[in-house]
């Protein structure tokens, strides 16, 4: 059974924008920040955890101004139009490709304010790291109905879409640039999606960086979960039974991970087969 996961949190920040927009005169509107997540979706099939999501859908905002003088606040409520970029991600495993489309819209209005894009994809090595350039897509005049993709070769990475609007009219000004989400994404298209915190630890299942080079230093000795569970219980002086769950590698013993607590983190069982599967694809 299919089951639905979207971060929506996002959302009451778009009703939030839009309405502080509305009611501010254009001068006063801050048109370089207008990247906003309304909502990010991905699916997995939850009686399944090493069926990961390959694909994921997010829309980001923008908005154009016409700073002309009005009798009226509504009036120059008028002249502000809200641009909408809808980004989709899929992996192509048969050219083993990750596949990024965009599609611009105008929704409040019938007459599409015009303008220029630049599309791009960046990646880093970790979430909060630099984002270099991947690749871009230049469109002048771009359209409000046709969608515009670009494929790069597949990589494990962090990556963020970028996109850079540019007013066609000179009385009018574009918030850009837009930024999407940090995503991680392996060589086999999957998104990372486990978030977990250890509420006794405080340990939390990071994002784990995309530049780890393979080759195994350690194995596992047989007896770990049970050093685990007896450091663990005396250091947070709990009663932690390693039975229900599997502790787990936080930086993996293939890409050279060790087998010292601080690498150590315990999953439920289902979790677990998920972030091991996910690395499968690394």
């Amino acid at each position: 059974m299919r089951k639905l996961f979207g971060m929506i949190v996002a959302l009451s920040l778009f009703f939030t924008m839009s309405t502080s927009a509305f009611a501010t005169i254009p001068e006063e509107i801050d048109l370089h920040d207008h990247s906003t997540e309304i909502f990010n979706t991905y699916s997995i099939d939850s009686e399944s955890p090493e069926d990961l999501p390959t694909s994921f859908s997010e829309t980001l905002f923008s908005s154009t101004i016409t700073p002309e003088s009005a009798d009226s606040e509504s009036s120059l409520a008028s002249k502000f139009i809200l641009i909408t970029i809808k980004h989709d991600y899929t992996y192509v495993s048969s050219k083993k490709e990750h596949k990024h489309s965009f599609n611009i819209d105008a929704p409040g209005t019938l007459i599409k304010p015009p303008v220029d894009a630049i599309f791009k994809i960046t990646r880093s090595d970790t979430e909060n790291g630099i984002y270099t350039e991947v690749d871009r897509l230049k469109v002048t005049d771009a359209s409000y109905i046709k969608t515009y993709n670009i494929s790069i070769p597949r990589a494990t990475g962090h990556y963020k879409v970028v996109v850079e609007l540019t007013a066609r009219k000179a009385n009018q000004s574009v918030g850009s640039p837009v930024t999407g989400s940090s995503q991680l994404i392996n060589k086999t298209g999957n998104i990372w999606i486990f978030v977990h915190t250890d509420s006794t630890s405080g340990k939390t299942l990071a994002k784990p960086p995309a530049n780890y080079t393979k080759g195994a230093l350690y194995t596992r000795p047989s007896n770990l979960n049970k050093t685990y569970e007896t450091w663990y219980n005396k250091t947070y002086s709990a009663k932690l039974d390693v039975t229900d769950y599997d502790v787990h590698h936080i930086k993996p013993l293939e890409y050279g991970g060790d087998n010292t607590m601080g690498n150590l983190i315990h999953l439920n069982k289902l979790m677990h087969k998920g972030v091991t599967a996910w690395f499968a694809g690394y």
